[in-house]
């Protein structure tokens, strides 16, 4: 009789047990006989029963709950009753529909209070742990430093965790703030928390250099530590007083940026003004800082700190340090031997001792790499930025263009470079225009163009090679630059059926496009002469497209646009006004129409009268009653006189340049007799007076 068939391995024979244990066995039982199991010493017991889908409980010979093999650090598991109640604490806050702020202080208060003692169950606990930078974020300034008096002790394992580090980073974000607002307001503020038990409280700087005493003797490998290595870069950004938003936009956008717009909200300041604004911190965070960047980079050799830049972990560490000494070099490192810079480039690049050019010949093609040298081109001193131009990209310039990773890296170096390196990167990019274009590189020829613009630099070559590659057709090369496809099953061009869904190609050709049109005369033209090329079908689904709208919005915006080419792709749009003006992108089109009907008061009040025709329906959508509002629609029917005379006297203010200043795109200081009758023809407009149209 043959034999049975079995396979080897120890995780076969674990599968092969579990599969033989009573399924009527449910977690919370599981649960206490693991933990029954503990209690009476029965370890061996306890490893067997214990899967791949729990973590073993603390060991009762190590008191401290750190397994020497591991490192980590157990700090219990939930009941079933606890993470239910957690769990329904976190949809009520989600949902945020508290009748008033001292309502949900109150519940804060609560929550606080069942949290006591369970800080750091909750903080590793997956399902909890989103609760818990819910709650910090939500959280007073005080209730902020108790929690943080919580997990203080704990700070160099619960970075390393994967749910706990996250955590951390909520805390640091929320605590930076604080920082700013104790340092402005001079004073010790040691109070009793909000709700009034527990300890007291210390300030945000205390509980900030506690955390860093942890980190003492580890930034080392803390900095490639798969989890903690995110909350590094979110505290030495908050040592540093930097913007948390600019000098982190590649070590912390993905992982902390909702909580950096989530904390201005509850800051009671703009997203945009938290993120940008310099913080003010004290000189201990400074002095520390300089500590921490010595104690990371003075015992690294130039070839182990090059071996971090193609490192997933370290490389954004490092990115994030050449940022902060390029940010204010005196104050964040006191010797060569602590610059990020001077290790990884000692001296010339060119000698072949150094070893320099074949580094950036390493990174520039790798993924990872690529991003350092992004860093370095952008915040590198001048000096060092033309030896990189000197001996690496001035050669290189058109090749590295076609690269799908190098092509970033030229991005930067196109936004430093002088009129006279920019002319010479323009004629080494030029001739490989065709192909970058093709390979959907046009972030790169949009930045060349605006900087050609920005230095006043000749773009002919760039013209004529677009002339002679792309735009033979001026429709069909207006299409090959937005990447527009063709429906198979209709003879007109339409976008895409999941219109919702992002098309990166479309955005940076519409993106380059709009670069094109505002430039110079020659390149403008050759947007504008494609836009008349094409057909009306193809320019109302381009209205509908969220990419190449803002095309459409940008021509009729356009200062030198003539009349008549305004006039010519405004008849593309008559009698469609309605079903455009209810849509998300198309409404934007409408609005912008009211710029390019100046000096068409004719055209313009055609539109007025389709959309007063449907009025009703242009009110029952959230587009149409912006485009009724935007176009004062409540005027034009009440007093239409009014609504022509407020239209002329904004041709009025439009038009001071006359023809001259529409061919040259600039606007010319109105003279003193214009300006008079520019405020004759308001005044008029407001005393009212009844017209037709």
């Amino acid at each position: 009789m043959p034999n049975e068939i079995k396979k080897r391995g120890r995780r076969e024979q674990k599968k092969r047990k579990r599969e033989g244990e009573d399924p009527s066995e449910d977690v919370s039982n599981k649960l206490i006989r693991l933990q029954e199991n503990a209690e009476n010493n029965n370890y061996e017991q306890v490893r067997a029963d214990a899967d791949d889908n729990f973590m073993p409980l603390a060991d009762a010979r190590y008191p401290d709950g750190t397994d020497p093999g591991t490192g980590f650090t157990f700090f219990g598991l939930l009941s079933e009753e606890e993470q239910q109640y957690f769990k329904h604490a976190d949809d009520l806050l989600e949902l945020n529909e508290f009748e008033s702020v001292e309502d949900r202080n109150l519940f804060l208060n609560n929550v606080y209070r069942e949290t006591d003692g369970k800080e750091l169950k909750l903080a590793c606990s997956q399902s909890c742990s989103r609760f818990i930078e819910r709650l910090i974020l939500l959280s007073t300034a005080e209730q902020t430093k108790y929690f943080f008096q919580k997990l203080s002790g704990q700070f160099l394992h619960l970075v390393q965790h994967r749910f706990a580090s996250h955590c951390c980073e909520t805390l640091f974000l929320r605590v930076a703030p604080l920082v700013t607002l104790e340092l402005s307001a001079g004073k010790d503020n040691r109070r009793e928390p909000d709700g009034g038990t527990h300890t007291r409280t210390y300030t945000a700087e205390d509980l900030v250099l506690s955390c860093l005493r942890e980190f003492d003797g580890n930034y080392g490998f803390l900095l490639t530590d798969r989890f903690a290595t995110h909350a590094l870069r979110v505290l030495l950004t908050l040592l540093s007083g930097l913007p948390l938003a600019t000098i982190t936009a590649h070590s912390i956008k993905n992982a902390g940026s909702k909580a950096v717009f989530g904390l201005a909200e509850l800051m009671d300041t703009s997203s945009e003004s938290f993120a940008i604004a310099e913080r003010g911190v004290p000189e201990s965070f400074k002095t520390n800082l300089k500590l921490i960047i010595s104690e990371t980079i003075r015992p690294l050799s130039t070839t182990e700190i090059r071996a971090l830049a193609t490192h997933p972990t370290g490389n954004p560490v490092l990115q994030l340090l050449v940022e902060l000494q390029a940010a204010k070099p005196s104050k964040f490192h006191t010797s060569d031997d602590s610059s990020v810079l001077l290790k990884l480039f000692p001296g010339d690049i060119s000698e072949e001792d150094n070893g320099g050019l074949s580094f950036i010949k390493g990174i520039v093609f790798d993924p990872v790499g690529s991003r350092l040298l992004e860093a370095i081109v952008l915040n590198c001193p001048g000096k060092m930025f033309k030896m990189l131009i000197r001996d690496f990209f001035r050669e290189r310039m058109g090749s590295l263009a076609k690269s799908d990773t190098a092509t970033f890296v030229i991005n930067r170096v196109l936004t430093r470079l002088n009129k006279s390196d920019l002319e010479e990167a323009i004629s080494a990019i030029a001739p490989h225009l065709p192909v970058i274009l093709l390979r959907s590189h046009s972030d790169v020829i949009k930045t060349l163009i605006e900087r050609a613009v920005a230095r006043g630099a000749d773009l002919q070559q760039i013209v004529l090679s677009l002339k002679e590659h792309h735009f033979t057709d001026h429709g069909e090369g207006l299409l090959k630059l937005l990447k527009w496809k063709a429906n198979p099953e209709s003879g007109s061009r339409r976008s895409q059926p999941d219109a919702t869904r992002k098309d990166t190609d479309q955005v940076h050709g519409s993106l380059l496009a709009q670069a094109m049109l505002s430039a110079s005369t020659s390149l403008s033209e050759l947007i504008q002469e494609g836009l008349l090329s094409l057909s009306q079908a193809t320019i109302l689904s381009f209205a509908r497209n969220a990419a190449t709208s803002r095309l459409l919005q940008a021509a009729f915006k356009l200062p030198s646009a003539s009349v008549e080419f305004r006039r010519k792709l405004l008849n593309n749009f008559f009698d469609h006004i309605k079903s455009l003006a209810s849509e998300s992108s198309g409404s934007h089109v409408v609005d912008a129409l009211w710029t390019g009907t100046r000096g068409l008061q004719h055209s313009r009040v055609r539109i007025a009268k389709e959309l007063a025709a449907e009025e009703e329906e242009l009110r029952m959508t959230r587009s149409g009653r912006a485009v009724w509002r935007n176009w004062n629609m409540d005027l034009y029917k009440v007093k239409r006189g009014d609504w022509i005379a407020k239209c002329k006297a904004e041709d009025l203010l439009f038009s001071h340049g006359g023809t001259t200043a529409e061919k040259d795109g600039a606007e010319k200081p109105m003279s003193g007799i214009e300006l008079a009758r520019a405020k004759y023809a308001a005044s008029r407009g407001q005393k009212g007076g009844k017209g037709s149209v």
